[in-house]
């Protein structure tokens, strides 16, 4: 069996869309080389955008180290992620806040500080 290890690094905003109700992530982290990955999801509960998000990565890590013989796999991939419950934690923050802020979109009356609001959502980056 081969053990791969992944060490998330940051994530941050890379496009939001207020009308879709979406928001495009790009995931930094490392699994032996710095890598980076564009992930659109739909808003919706922080709890339920974390797991999406833990689930997508450690299944694309565990597709990627796959060994194939010509015939059939070989071998069992485990992905074992650094300070999980940590970068849980964390991720659950931020996409807590991004959920805060898109509802502080949806309610508001006047359009005062509607672009800034958005532009606020598209700085967004928590380092894990």
């Amino acid at each position: 069996m081969r053990v791969v290890s992944v060490r998330f690094r940051m994530i941050k905003v890379d496009y939001f869309s207020a009308v879709d109700g979406t928001v495009s992530v790009e995931i930094f982290f490392n699994d032996g080389a710095d890598k980076q990955v564009l992930k659109k999801m739909n808003i919706k509960s922080p709890h339920e955008m974390t797991e999406e998000l833990v689930t997508d990565m450690k299944v694309m890590e565990k597709n990627i180290n796959l060994q194939f013989d010509g015939e059939k796999i070989a071998g069992e991939v485990k992905v074992v992620m650094e300070g999980e419950a940590e970068v849980r934690k964390k991720l659950m923050h931020f996409f807590e806040e991004i959920t805060a802020r898109t509802q502080r979109i949806k309610n508001m009356k006047t359009s005062d500080g509607y672009l800034e609001l958005i532009r606020d959502i598209k700085k967004m980056a928590a380092a894990l």
